[in-house]
């Protein structure tokens, strides 16, 4: 079902709605025993700083999309321009709200977004092969098509890799900046965001207008080159293949346990991760698994603005389960000790010594609150849902503050009721839950069964949304030369994305059937999410910002008069703020340095000496 997301109030909505659905997965459940392993007071330290550390560096990646257009379109036509001899590739659509059209102003308009470009293709179509004019249809088309990738990685901006040098005329530069830095309604046909136009600075500073909306693996190709791409891939595939496999098993083993299969299993029966475990309990889990993969292969093959009813109402299931978590140990504070052993006997009836600060925990809150924020390989996607991409800022912030307080809350109560005792999966403490009375109520059963099936519900958004994510990236890793619209594979571009796709989720599916609990796999694929949550955002942000610097170098007269706060004003994105300057990143590199060290010797002393 297609939902319309007309409108940049409505967009940002949905939007933050998909954000919430990629970060609050069922690692919420993971957090109070986090918190109780390393004390209150060091673990909402942690949160704090791994939820700005997130929003910083997912704002990073909105900054070099835009740097990255900019850079494109600052290249020989022949170089980035949209053929029709090209496939429609990338898959993730970037489009937005088309320009206000004025009919005094048409003929103008369409002189001054057409004629740059032909200029410029009139040099480069005799070599290339291409008529030396831009028709209509080509802009009309202009956003569906691929943007071949230039690699930025020479320490010049040099015309080998399509970049303006210093022989290239006053003229030539002022024509290809035209169509995204004129007045408000000579835009490109490739601009986004048309609100940014109506309240853009003068002619010399750069909008960054996001025309394209590139896959984390584009990006750092367009920086970094293929060698760079390669090993983004490789860590973005072990990551999201262990969260696809471990999605899978714990549904099916949340499913297994608390729900019982009539004359064949009863509740809290089946735990899938004993050692000796029924042949039942087995099949009960496979029949979960199944199910599962009958729901989730389906919406992994669908576009996400397809997903917007779906993903909507789960955001709202989400955030009304984890009400009713903190609401009821709430009341169960106000009301009852849960263990008169480490309880308090009057009110209120928290534990007596809640852990506040306790090192030894150090590991267990490092690796738990470090990544509970981690949505960087989904932000491309959730950018193309934005009518106006300067929400961007208001979106991931936002979703990552929300996501934050929850955190913080439910750790925090349950950490104060619980004490040492909270459940490494704190909804199973509801699995007897009798509302404080002596006696079952109906209403306390009802409350049970929705939270202990939180987790298996929250997975059938997440599964889908990161295998959108990850067949997207498997599509744009197949070369360029066999997507053409004369091969095979450029004829059936959809089936290929499809194909993409399923080759993204059933692997994981299939091996939930053999291994339940794939520890070694999460572990290496926890540790390949650090290319994805820092380094890659940090290095992508800090060359992207040099090169344009680079270029403003070469060709002072884009940032007007060429002194350096004119420079340092063009360099600015209409994304960043306060943290997009370079020192931030290079500290995000260092301290992401660190916590990969650290993380490294964990993994090592689990696996080896635990």
């Amino acid at each position: 079902m297609r939902f319309s997301m007309h409108g940049s109030k409505a967009s940002t909505a949905f939007t933050y709605a998909f954000t919430i659905n990629y970060i609050l997965g069922a690692g919420i459940l993971s957090i109070p025993a986090a918190t109780a392993a390393g004390g209150i007071v060091l673990s909402v330290i942690f949160m704090l700083v791994a939820s700005l550390l997130a929003a910083i560096t997912a704002m990073w990646q909105v900054e070099s999309s835009g740097r990255a257009s900019e850079l494109t379109r600052a290249l020989p036509l022949e170089k980035h321009a949209h053929h029709q001899d090209l496939p429609p590739y990338p898959e993730v659509e970037c489009h937005s709200a088309p320009p206000p059209v004025n009919d005094d102003a048409t003929e103008d308009t369409t002189a001054t977004t057409t004629k740059p470009d032909a200029s410029v293709h009139s040099d480069a179509g005799s070599d290339e092969g291409h008529p030396a004019h831009t028709t209509e249809a080509d802009t009309d088309t202009e956003t569906e098509t691929e943007q071949p990738l230039p690699e930025l990685t020479r320490d010049n901006l040099s015309a080998e890799h399509g970049f303006i040098s210093a022989p290239i005329s006053r003229t030539h530069s002022e024509a290809m900046l035209l169509s995204t830095m004129s007045s408000p309604v000579t835009l490109s046909p490739a601009t986004s965001d048309i609100e940014m136009a109506e309240t853009a600075p003068p002619f010399h500073h750069i909008p960054f207008t996001i025309d394209a909306c590139y896959e984390g693996n584009q990006l750092v190709k367009i920086f970094f080159g293929p060698v760079g791409e390669r090993v983004y891939e490789v860590c973005l595939y072990l990551y999201l293949l262990s969260a696809l496999w471990t999605y899978a098993g714990i549904f099916a083993a949340s499913g297994s346990l608390a729900i019982p299969i009539p004359w064949v299993t009863v509740v809290g029966e089946c735990d899938m991760y004993a050692t000796d475990l029924p042949l039942k309990c087995t099949a009960s889990y496979w029949l979960f698994l199944a199910l599962f993969a009958l729901v989730v292969v389906p919406m992994s093959c669908t576009e996400m603005k397809e997903q917007v009813v779906v993903q909507v109402a789960l955001t709202l299931f989400r955030f009304f389960a984890i009400a009713v978590m903190l609401v009821t140990m709430g009341v169960a504070i106000l009301r009852k000790p849960y263990d008169p052993a480490i309880s308090r006997a009057d009110f209120p009836y928290t534990v007596v010594h809640p852990p506040l600060f306790n090192w030894a925990g150090i590991g267990q809150v490092f690796s738990t609150t470090l990544f509970a924020q981690l949505f960087h390989h989904s932000t491309t996607p959730l950018m193309a849902m934005l009518h106006d991409k300067r929400d961007s800022k208001k979106v991931f912030f936002g979703a990552i503050g929300t996501t934050c307080v929850l955190y913080v809350l439910i750790g925090v109560v349950a950490t104060l009721y619980f004490g040492d005792e909270v459940k490494g999966i704190v909804s199973l403490q509801w699995m007897d839950y009798t509302a404080e009375r002596s006696s079952r109520v109906w209403y306390a059963v009802i409350i049970s069964y929705l939270v202990i099936l939180f987790p298996p519900i929250d997975l059938l958004s997440a599964f889908p949304l990161n295998g959108v994510t990850l067949g997207n990236n498997i599509a744009e890793a197949i070369p360029l030369k066999w997507r053409m619209p004369d091969k095979f594979l450029g004829k059936h571009h959809k089936v290929v994305r499809i194909a993409c796709r399923l080759v993204a989720v059933v692997p994981p599916l299939i091996g939930a059937v053999f291994v339940r609990k794939a520890t070694v796999v999460v572990q290496f694929g926890g540790l390949a999410a650090f290319l994805i949550m820092f380094f890659a955002p940090a290095l992508v942000q800090l060359k992207s910002w040099w090169q344009v610097k680079k270029l403003l170098a070469r060709e002072p007269h884009l940032a007007g008069e060429g002194s350096s706060e004119e420079v340092q004003r063009s360099l600015m994105t209409p994304y960043g703020s306060w943290y997009s300057f370079p020192p931030f990143p290079v500290i995000v590199i260092v301290v992401g340095s660190a916590c990969f060290v650290f993380s490294c010797f964990l993994v090592i002393q689990e696996t080896f000496f635990a």
